[in-house]
């Protein structure tokens, strides 16, 4: 008896909750599945772009220098799209080196307008690449593993002392 009872009960609060969130108007769509690399055709990407924080004379001289890159690429899509049934994965490999080099050779253009400090930054973010960064949104240090405990029978770490404002 206990068992049926608390079975109604279970059953109760699934189609309950279930009508609940079938009327709830907020429920947004699921966010749609995004490439793996967004970014192709971009010289470079908003989070680079960013960190270099380029002077409006600089914006202007990349944003020209972007275009010319995308038009570049297109055309190297249109050469490698008529023959690309045919391409052997080695060849696909050669194809995709002409595009890096492409990309060098316009991020070698891009170099020729930057600030020293600028430069060392764009340098760091290409060797750092895309997913190869810092993982998490917190705060400096937090990717940093925890400390590690004491040993045992050491005595325990003293508080830090109160802050004087």
């Amino acid at each position: 008896m206990k068992h049926g009872i608390v079975i109604a009960c279970m059953m109760g609060l699934v189609i309950a909750g279930g009508a609940y969130a079938a009327d709830d108007s907020t429920n947004a769509p699921p966010v749609p599945h995004r490439p793996m690399r967004p970014m192709v055709d971009n010289l470079l990407g908003p989070r680079i772009l960013d960190e270099l924080a380029l002077t409006s004379d600089q914006q202007t001289k990349y944003n020209a220098l972007d275009a010319n890159f995308k038009n570049d690429v297109a055309k190297w899509r249109a050469n490698n799209s008529q023959s690309g049934s045919t391409n052997t994965n080695a060849a696909a490999g050669g194809n995709r080196q002409e595009l890096r080099t492409l990309r060098r050779s316009y991020i070698e253009k891009l170099r020729t307008f930057l600030t020293a400090d600028q430069n060392a930054k764009l340098t760091e973010a290409i060797q750092n690449g895309p997913g190869r960064g810092r993982r998490g949104g917190g705060p400096e240090g937090a990717g940093n593993p925890p400390p590690q405990p004491p040993p045992a029978g050491s005595p325990p770490p003293q508080p830090p002392p109160p802050a004087n404002n």
